[in-house]
């Protein structure tokens, strides 16, 4: 005759974590806990010293447009709506890009700061990205990335002074620009030779001859300039 049956006793089994719906990722480890999400990975960094003050960007911004406008060239700015001697950056400038690379290059460009194209030919010639101190290594590898699919002609960090260069000559010597070919390609060009060249052109149409040949083509005075 069978004896009567055990009372059944609890197994304590280790609870199991909830996977999200749909994915298929195994079941998690212990090097699961050491790694860093990528979430708090993109967000927890340390945050870089602020870029060059506002109005100065702004400032720098507006007389890279007017010289490229001087000097005969279509112009991109990136901050069109932003605003320098009651004028928007935008004015006279390219509305969009030329598609000039993979749409993945082109949103990288867009937020690159100025940009000098070959009049009517949509084609890149002259990069600028303003930076201070502890910045410069940002525009380097926006300049960088488009370099992956479109070969820059010639590129500008600009920033000011001794300390901005010093930076910019650490930071351009690692070998992803190397081997890019950026480092062959970008120089440094301090702001007060940028606000130079443009009060020549305001004054008597002198133009940067540091910086390549110049137009034709010669906008109407700024307001800065006549006051």
């Amino acid at each position: 005759m069978l004896s009567a049956p055990r009372e059944a006793a609890p197994l304590d089994l280790p609870m199991q974590r909830r996977r999200r719906a749909g994915t298929e990722a195994p079941e998690p480890t212990l090097l699961d806990a050491q790694a860093i999400p990528l979430e708090l990975a993109r967000h927890d960094v340390e945050p870089e010293e602020p870029a060059a003050e506002p109005r100065t960007h702004t400032e720098i911004q507006a007389k890279l447009r007017d010289t490229g406008l001087f000097e005969g060239y279509d112009v991109w700015v990136a901050d069109r709506g932003a605003v320098w001697n009651d004028r928007l950056l935008g004015d006279g400038c390219l509305r969009d890009l030329p598609v000039v690379a993979s749409e993945q290059t082109r949103r990288v460009m867009r937020n690159i700061d100025v940009i000098w194209f070959r009049k009517g030919a949509g084609h890149p010639v002259r990069f600028f990205e303003i930076e201070h101190s502890t910045s410069v290594y940002s525009g380097l590898l926006r300049f960088n990335d488009v370099m992956i699919d479109f070969p820059i002609p010639e590129a500008f960090v600009v920033g000011d002074g001794d300390r901005t260069l010093a930076k910019f000559e650490r930071e351009v010597t690692r070998r992803t620009f190397e081997h890019s070919g950026l480092r062959e390609v970008i120089r440094f060009l301090p702001y007060e030779k940028v606000r130079q060249t443009w009060r020549k052109y305001e004054e008597i149409g002198v133009g940067s001859k540091g910086w390549g040949t110049a137009g034709a083509a010669r906008p109407a005075r700024s307001a800065e300039s006549a006051s």
